[in-house]
Order: C-alpha cells, then structure tokens, then sequence
C-alpha cells in the first residue's frame, strides 16, 4: 500500500512520537482500522500521540497570537476551541485519507479489469495478469503489488490475497471487483464477468459526472461571491464605512483580510468543488523534477535539436536559483532596489521546466489519442502476421509521435533487439500508462503466440471508452474553468478597480466635515486597500491556477495559467483604477 508523500510524511512523524498510554482499546482499534483503510502503515497509538502532540503546539501558537487582542480568559477560550477542532480534524484525517483513497482506485478500476480480461482472453495465466497489473500505473497497481507478494512470498492462494485487497480499500465497487476476480479465477474464465463489471463501472462514471454538473452549480455561484462580491463590498464599508463608525477598521485589519482572510474563504470553496470532482481515469502523474522527467525533457531537447544534458542543467539551475534570489532578496533592502527583482533568477529556470513539462505532456496526449486507431490498424493484420511487420506498419502509418516510437522500435529490432525488449523501450521512453499497456499487450501476444485481433480490437475499444468519458468530464468542468478564468483575470479585478477608484475620489472639504476620520487616517486606508487588492489578486490567480491545473488532469501546468492571469488581472485592476467615474 503506497500513498502520496504527504503519506509517507504521516507515517514518519507519527513512528516519531512516543505511544501514550491513556488512550482506550476501543479508540486504538477504530484508529488502526482507519489507518490500514488510508494505506498508512503508521501504528495507533503513535498517530493518537502525533495529533495530540500536534493540537497543543496549535493549542499554545493560537493562545500567543489572540493574546495580542483579546484578554487572557477571552484568548483562553478561542485557543481551547480551535485545539478541539484541530484534533477532531486529525481524528478524521485517516478517514478522509480512506475515502480519497477509495476514490482514485476506483477512477481508472474498469480499465485495469478490462485489461486483465483482455489478457485471459489471449491466454494470459491469471496470476500473470495480476502481475501485470502490479506493474501498470493504475491506481489499484500497489494493492495488486502487495496480492502478488502474498502469492510469491506469503504462502497465501489467490483468492485470499485477493480478499486482502477488498480488506485494505475502503470501496463496495472494489469489493464487487475482487469477487469477481475470484470467480473469474475460480471458473477458468476468460474474463466475460470482468468486462460486463468493467462496462457497468465505466457507465456509473458516465452518470456521475453528468450529475456534478449539477451539484457544483451552488458552488460555482458561492466562489463568485466569496471571492469578488465579498471583498469588493469589505473594501467600500473599510474606507467610506469607517468614515462614519467610532470602531474603525485599521491598514492591518485591511491588509489581514484580502492576504489571510479572503484567500483562505476562496480557497475552501475550490476545496469544496474539487472534494465534489469526479475522480475520473486521471493518468500517470509524476512528480516534480522527477527523474523520468529529467529525462523526457532531455528527449524533447534532442528533438528540438538542443543537446542532451540540459535538461539536467535546468534542475541545478532551479536548485541554485533560491540561495540566488534569498540573497538578492535581502540585497534590495540595502541597495534600494525592487524586491520583485529577485524571483527573476527563480522564475525564469522553474517557467522553462514547467514549459517543458507542459510540452511533453502535450505531445503524450497526442500519442494516446492516435493509439486506438494505431491498434485497430494492427488488429486488421491476418492471424500469423509477424508482430515486427505489424510495428513497421504502424511506423509507416502516419500516427504522428506514436509512429516515431514504433520506428524507433523497429530500428532496435533491425539492430537485432528481441521484439518484447523494442516495445518495452517505447513504454520507457514514454510517460503513459495507456501506451504501456498497449505495448505490453502486444508483447504478451508475441510472447504467447496467441490470436491477437480480438484483444487489439477490445484494448482500442477500451481506449475510446476513456476518451468519451474524459470528455464528458471536460465539458463539465469547461464553464468552471472559464469562470475561474475570466473572475480571475478580468472580473475579480475590474470590479475591486472600480470600487478603489470610487472611494479614492469621494474626498475633500466635503467629506471631512461629515467624517470623523482624518483627511490622513483616510489615505492610509486607501493606501492598505490599494496595496492588499493587488496582492490579493495575485493570491487569488495562484488559487485559481492550481484549481483549473488540477482539473485539466496535471496540477504542474499551474505555471502557465498563472503566469497568464497575474499580469492580466493587475492590469484590469489598474485600469479600473485610471478611469475617471465621478468626472
């Protein structure tokens, strides 16, 4: 059972911390459960320490910081409050883990079931295919890892590792696939049951993305309001409202609530939406600066005729760029030059890695998108056509980069490389789970020498499966993506714009014979409002950016969206700022 690193991170701090003994059986047990259901290897009674440990330093920081505005009984209470609600939170994390975890195996399941079904029909053993799909990048690849390892190395049959899966996934859909896995494995099938579960699955994720469509309407309706009605109408009562009030609001409370308070709203409503979100068929997601990275960026280079090793030379670049810019960061407080200067060493490298990435996956969602016509076009071959005719073929075929990689492949297999190890480099070589499965199909099918039209024929028919619901989900999110889009770069900032360049200008004798605010108390405010408005808009264009990153499928292409809507926005802010409303 693997987990994301934030995870791994969990399971560290909670071995670190000594196991108390005041915490009950009964409170153990539920822990352990939810831990083993979350993928977490943490022990009880360690992660009962860690969250305790954890809601006192909370308990403690909250109590200094209220104590700078409220008395010591009043702060007292808060801190009390806000200790309760972090470690109920930290009571629940593995649950949440548990059901976030369920979620993304059950995403892309039917594809794994169809896939193990496509190999049975070749003549693949079942314990190959669950070997299989241990290797593959679906999500359900681990738990399939750790069945394997109970087979091989455990003493245990088959269908109880399977049931160990079951036991380890908090998920009815994942029980009904082990169940049939059993009676597949039980029944000599060749997978028949496995496909009509995996077609059944494939039209629930149909259904349930038309139906979020729907549901995320309100909450489409609450970012907007949240973040631009809110703020815009926090700004006129700040300014003209404190004019009026003898408790005034101060630059700070200004500035607290558009770079804390504000951000921390939107951002639990983009939370709410993305908790909402389908989790649907997302593909192999690699971190950043990783090593397959590093080396598809090199691919890239070489492509463009740029030599090989740069792309090792950008990842020093970026981990030499921050000691760069703190250093130049404290530089401008004693030369007096622009602290922005000193992102632009970090910048620059980290926007031409993101660059890059967005490039490789651009051209892997070509690849994917020409492999089911790539394996239709195999799967018309007659039965005996050797398997290094079929590549040459599909080479030959026009499909753009995919045909590339099979030239490639060819080219190794003229050089005297068996066919399994020349479509195993195209795998490699290549950041996708549904090119590596298409290829390992193929490999099997020369391996086995069995019939492989049919299963060509099913794999591509899978591969359109996924599309059409990729598609469906994309449709779905578009007006979401184009709201955050179009509120972050042109709405959020017009209307703060208009509203600063309002209350800039009501002013003069007039305002000070009504106000009880000095004419200079008065600019300080404007002055906050002006300058937490500007940073606010570019919090918000990094929130936004993540959150349309995040549902296009691959969070990293943030940088791109950011490096759009920031400038955009400040220049809709200062825009709405220079036109003169009141004549």
């Amino acid at each position: 059972m693997t987990g994301c690193w934030g995870d791994g991170l969990i399971d560290e701090l909670a071995d670190s911390f000594p196991q108390f003994r005041f915490f009950s059986e009964a409170g153990l047990k539920k822990t352990s459960e939810s831990l083993k259901l979350a993928g977490l290897r943490a022990k009880p009674g360690g992660y009962l320490s860690f969250s305790l440990s954890l809601s006192l330093a909370v308990f403690i920081l909250s109590l200094l910081f209220l104590l700078l505005s409220f008395e010591l009984l009043l702060a007292i209470a808060f801190s009390l409050i806000v200790f309760a609600l972090a470690y109920l939170f930290l009571l629940g994390l593995p649950s949440i883990l548990a059901k976030r975890r369920a979620q993304g195996i059950e995403s892309d399941l039917p594809i794994a079931l169809r896939s193990i079904a496509t190999e049975l029909a070749v003549g693949v053993s079942f314990e190959k295919c669950l070997a299989h799909a241990a290797q593959s990048g679906y999500s359900i690849a681990p738990e399939m890892g750790e069945a394997m390892a109970e087979i091989e190395h455990g003493g245990s049959n088959v269908p109880d590792a399977l049931r160990g899966i079951a036991s380890r996934v908090d998920s009815l859909v994942v029980k009904r696939a082990v169940q049939q896995m059993i009676e597949a494995y039980g029944h000599g099938s060749k997978g028949e049951g496995l496909r009509h579960l995996a077609d059944e699955l494939i039209e629930a994720q149909k259904a349930g993305t038309r139906e979020h469509s729907a549901r995320i309407a309100f909450l489409g309706l609450l970012f907007v309001a949240v973040s631009c009605i809110v703020p815009a109408l926090f700004q006129a009562y700040a300014v003209v409202g404190s004019a009026f009030l003898s408790s005034a609001f101060s630059a700070s409370d200004i500035w607290f609530a558009y770079a804390i308070g504000f951000p921390l709203a939107g951002s639990a409503v983009l939370l709410a939406i993305y908790e909402k979100t389908p989790k649907n068929l997302g593909r192999r997601k690699g971190g950043i600066l990783s090593k397959k990275q590093v080396v598809l960026a090199d691919k890239t280079l070489g492509r463009m005729g740029i030599g090989a090793g740069f792309g090792k030379a950008l990842v020093f670049l970026i981990g030499a760029a921050v000691p760069i810019a703190l250093i130049l960061l404290f530089g401008s407080f004693a030369l007096r030059y622009e602290p922005w200067i000193a992102l632009l060493p970090f910048a620059i490298p980290v926007l031409v890695y993101f660059l890059m990435v967005r490039k490789i996956e651009a051209r892997t969602a070509e690849i994917e998108a020409r492999l089911p016509d790539a394996l239709l076009h195999a799967s018309s071959f007659s039965k005996g056509t050797p398997l290094d005719k079929i590549i040459k073929s599909i080479a030959d075929s026009g499909y753009g980069p995919l045909s590339i990689e099979f030239a490639a492949a060819h080219s190794q297999i003229k050089s005297g490389a068996d066919v399994p190890s020349a479509l195993s480099s195209i795998s490699e070589e290549n950041d996708s789970v549904l090119l590596s499965r298409a290829t390992e199909l193929l490999s099997q099918a020369y391996s086995a020498g069995g019939e492989m039209s049919m299963a060509l024929k099913e794999t591509a028919a899978d591969m359109f499966s996924i599309f059409s619901i990729v598609r469906e989900r994309e449709s779905t999110l578009a007006l979401q993506k184009y709201t955050l889009l179009f509120g972050g770069a042109l709405l959020v900032p017009l209307v703060l714009g208009a509203i600063t360049n309002v209350i800039s200008k009501l002013g003069g004798q007039g305002m000070e014979l009504i106000s009880s605010m000095s004419s200079l108390e008065r600019a300080s405010l404007i002055s906050a409002s002006i300058g937490a408005a500007q940073i606010y808009l570019v919090i918000y264009s990094l929130l936004a950016s993540l959150f349309i990153a995040q549902l296009g499928g691959s969070w990293r292409n943030f940088i791109v969206y950011f490096v759009m809507m920031a400038p955009v926005s400040l220049f809709a802010y200062n825009l709405a700022m220079s036109v003169h409303v009141l004549g």
